[in-house]
C-alpha cells in the first residue's frame, strides 16, 4: 500500500479510536526517527527520494505526472524496400508507409484504440486529386498501445510500386489522439 492511501486509512480510523489525527508536517528531526521516512530535515519537503515528494515546494507532484497519452505527436514515413525514409522515389521502388507515433514524456503512456488496429486505413490521393485507400481488417474491441518513455510505435502497410506522379499520403488512426499524420511523395 502507498504512503499516500495509508496515511488516508489512518486520517480516517483515527477518530474511531479516539486519537485526533495529526495533520501536521515533521519539521524536525527530533520526532522523526526513521531513515527514509516523512520528513527528517525541517524544510517541509521530503528529500529521500522515495517517491512522496522529492521538491521544495511542499506539494506531491511526482506522483502524477504532467505528461499524458495527449502529448504524444503523429508522423508519417514513405519508406523504400530497404526501410530509408524519403520523398522521391522511382517507379520501381516497392514502397511501405509507415504512420508513427512519439512519446516526449519520461514515462510510458497509453493510447486507446476504439479497435484492435492502431491504424484503421490508408488513403492515397495523387496531384489530380484521384483517391486510393485500403481498409484494415479490425477486430471490434478497445485496445491499449503502450508507447515506451521517449520512444515511438509504428503501423505499416506495404503499398507497393506507384505509377509517376505526386502523391499525399494519410495514415487513419483508431486513436482519440494525436491526429491522423499525413504525408507527400513524388515517384518518378
Amino acid at each position: 500500500m502507498n504512503t499516500r492511501w495509508l496515511m488516508i486509512l489512518l486520517l480516517c480510523l483515527a477518530p474511531l479510536a479516539g486519537c485526533e489525527p495529526s495533520l501536521g508536517d515533521d519539521d524536525d528531526a527530533t520526532d522523526d526517527d526513521d531513515v527514509t521516512g516523512d520528513d527528517d530535515d525541517a524544510t517541509g519537503d521530503d528529500d529521500d527520494a522515495t517517491g512522496d515528494d522529492d521538491d521544495a515546494t511542499g506539494d506531491d507532484d511526482d506522483s502524477a505526472n504532467p505528461c499524458d497519452a495527449s502529448d504524444a505527436t503523429a508522423t508519417l514515413e514513405i519508406r523504400d524496400a530497404d526501410g530509408v525514409a524519403g520523398t522521391v522515389f522511382t517507379v520501381t521502388d516497392d514502397l511501405t508507409f509507415a504512420a508513427i507515433i512519439w512519446n516526449p514524456c519520461p514515462v510510458e503512456v497509453v493510447l486507446n484504440s476504439i479497435s484492435t488496429c492502431l491504424v484503421a486505413g490508408w488513403s492515397v490521393t495523387d496531384s489530380s486529386g484521384m483517391g486510393m485507400g485500403a481498409g484494415v481488417a479490425c477486430g471490434d474491441a478497445m485496445t491499449a498501445f503502450p508507447i515506451p518513455a521517449n520512444g515511438s510505435i509504428e503501423d505499416t502497410v506495404d503499398w507497393g510500386t506507384m505509377a509517376a506522379e505526386a502523391y499525399s499520403v494519410e495514415a487513419d488512426f483508431d486513436t482519440f489522439t494525436p491526429g491522423n499524420p499525413t504525408g507527400s511523395f513524388v515517384v518518378q
